[in-house]
């Protein structure tokens, strides 16, 4: 999100949190969460509009008199209990109790309270907010307090109804590093476009010395292209990536099939190309929810994660193409047969990646 579209989205959330509204009606929540050591409360503020649209009291400006809203607190308290969901380090957790709604005339705004009964300071706290689904265009600003000082300010609505905040504790740091090398990892095992690249580079096999360069040349240059994007010092254009990595599969399928006379330069093809998979990489781990504390460990971490699952998948593309070529006795020898097929699939792939990437930019 750009941060003109960003601004008077946040501006309107925050009137709402304060309070500061007119009668019409806004789209708007707020959701306050103050998480301490024992417990964690929670204070949400939500537009009587909205509330009497999903209780069914009509007209909304019912549900301002103290005793229709004293009768409907069991029906707002379910409601509000269904539609947000607080987890603390993956624990579900499920509030003690729901404080009678107060309500403010002028404003036109009911205010309500829970308390999540907490063993400890958690690493971190997951919040999932759609409190009214009805109206698509709702959204609702949540204000994270830590130690009664605010950390975080998030809007949640439709299309992300989810936010995980990392406190600023130990355990914090390591549900960082934890959540973040399983990210890379993750990623470094479903990426279609790296997998194709990296087996690419290893078909044509070689020794020990050989492998273990080309794995470190393309490690160094996506390190750095990861770390130079997700910094926000240098990314390519997003409708220019997608196309520049599929370009990368087609050089190594076409340079596999046309290498010859002792000359090998995957190693150098692994440095040049392996950049525009960082930065790849790097609109991977841009949307997932990056800690307001420790965001290097979180770089670092899904760096981790992508090369213990790079080196899982040159371990395992080596074992497969020496056991398939094992014993063959053919008129080409096994070795050449599967790179020369090996590296038509993946320039063919590459090549429908580009024609579909140029098409849809």
């Amino acid at each position: 999100m750009t941060a003109m579209r960003w601004r008077p989205r946040l501006v309107a959330g925050l009137l709402v949190g304060m309070g500061v509204v007119t009668s019409a009606h806004t789209p708007f929540s707020s959701a306050d969460v103050r998480i301490r050591a024992q417990a964690l409360d929670v204070t949400l503020v939500a537009q009587a509009y909205d509330l009497a649209h999903d209780l069914g009291v009509d007209p909304p400006d019912k549900l301002l008199d103290l005793a229709v809203l004293a009768e409907r607190r069991e029906a707002i308290s379910k409601l509000f209990d269904a539609r947000l969901q607080v987890a603390a380090d993956g624990e579900s957790l499920t509030a003690a109790a729901w404080s009678m709604p107060a309500m403010a005339l002028e404003q036109q705004l009911i205010r309500i309270q829970a308390r999540y009964e907490l063993r400890g300071l958690p690493g971190r706290v997951a919040i999932t907010a759609r409190l009214f689904p009805y109206d698509p265009t709702h959204q609702t600003l949540v204000n994270i307090y830590e130690r009664d000082q605010l950390k975080t300010q998030q809007i949640l609505d439709a299309g992300r109804p989810q936010f995980t905040y990392f406190t600023e504790t130990r355990a914090g740091l390591a549900a960082i590093v934890r959540r973040f090398i399983v990210a890379g990892l993750q990623r470094a095992l479903s990426g279609y476009d790296h997998l194709f690249f990296l087996v690419g580079l290893l078909l044509l096999g070689g020794d020990r010395r050989k492998v273990l360069m080309i794995l470190g040349a393309f490690t160094v240059s996506y390190s750095a292209g990861l770390s130079l994007a997700a910094f926000d010092l240098l990314a390519p254009p997003a409708r220019l990536l997608a196309p520049a990595v599929a370009l990368s599969l087609i050089y190594v399928g076409i340079d596999n099939l046309m290498m010859g006379g002792g000359r090998d330069v995957r190693a150098w093809v692994a440095l040049a190309f392996g950049s525009l998979h960082g930065f790849a990489f790097a609109t991977a781990l841009a949307a997932i929810d990056r800690p307001t504390r420790g965001f290097a460990w979180s770089v670092v971490s899904f760096n981790v994660g992508v090369e213990i699952g790079l080196m899982l998948v040159a371990i395992a593309a080596t074992s497969v193409l020496r056991l398939a070529t094992a014993g063959q006795q053919t008129t080409v020898p096994p070795r050449r047969l599967a790179a020369v097929v090996g590296s038509i699939v993946v320039a063919g792939f590459g090549a429908v990646w580009f024609i579909r990437g140029i098409f849809s930019v």
